[in-house]
């Protein structure tokens, strides 16, 4: 976890419509800030600092920009949009076309994508070829990327159409095909997953391999433990 330096530098941004003054280390990634200061995880880590999996994308003054790599200097005076800032009424056709095409699996990465198409989703008609395009960037683990591009091709066509997107009603009985269980709030990133806990005197650990590989433990310590 990357350590926050107070008082280096102070800036102005707005995040999500609010305006906030920043005082702090400016090469302080913007992924860090977001997560442990103002407690957003809908930007996920899932590669940071590389900057490969694009699961912490965010808009930028309109722009998809991976957070994880953007140092806090970059963002004085711009504007930053999280999942948690989008139309609320886009943001649910969206999901809802995610949740109902299977666009997601495990859902980690699907706010990352979603931010990532979001400037395509809403410029009108847009093309497979062009969604596959912007989404070469962002991993997918688990899902694929067949059903995240129908997802997509989904949403798109509602929101250029105004029309809304919605679940389907289940009565309950077995054998109906419903929307993957909590698939609303993964999509959105509001599910969290172990790195997105935090509790009143957490304290973090690290893994520690032996100083001596291959060699056969005849005892271990544990005074100290």
């Amino acid at each position: 976890m990357e350590k926050i330096k107070l008082k280096e530098q102070t800036m102005e941004f707005k995040l999500n419509g609010t305006t906030i003054n920043y005082e702090g280390d400016p090469e302080l990634s913007l992924m860090t800030y977001l997560r442990d200061v103002e407690e957003i995880i809908s930007p996920k880590d899932g590669c940071a600092p590389e900057g490969v999996c694009g699961c912490c994308s965010v808009l930028l003054d309109g722009n998809v920009l991976k957070a994880c790599i953007a140092p806090m200097r970059r963002i004085a005076g711009k504007e930053v949009i999280t999942m948690e800032g989008l139309d609320p009424g886009k943001k649910e056709t969206v999901i809802n076309a995610f949740a109902i095409e299977g666009g997601l699996q495990c859902g980690f990465c699907t706010p990352g994508i979603i931010m990532k198409v979001w400037p395509l989703l809403n410029q009108g008609f847009v093309t497979e070829k062009e969604i596959n395009k912007a989404l070469n960037s962002n991993l997918c683990r688990c899902t694929g990327y067949k059903k995240v591009t129908k997802s997509c091709l989904s949403a798109a066509e509602a929101l250029r159409n105004n029309a809304k997107i919605e679940l389907p009603q289940s009565s309950g009985k077995v054998g109906e095909s419903l929307p993957k269980y909590d698939s609303l709030r993964l999509a959105t990133g509001e599910a969290p997953y172990v790195a997105d806990l935090k509790f009143e005197g957490m304290v973090h650990g690290a893994m520690k391999f032996s100083d001596h590989p291959r060699a056969k433990v005849l005892k271990i310590n544990t005074s100290v433990a």
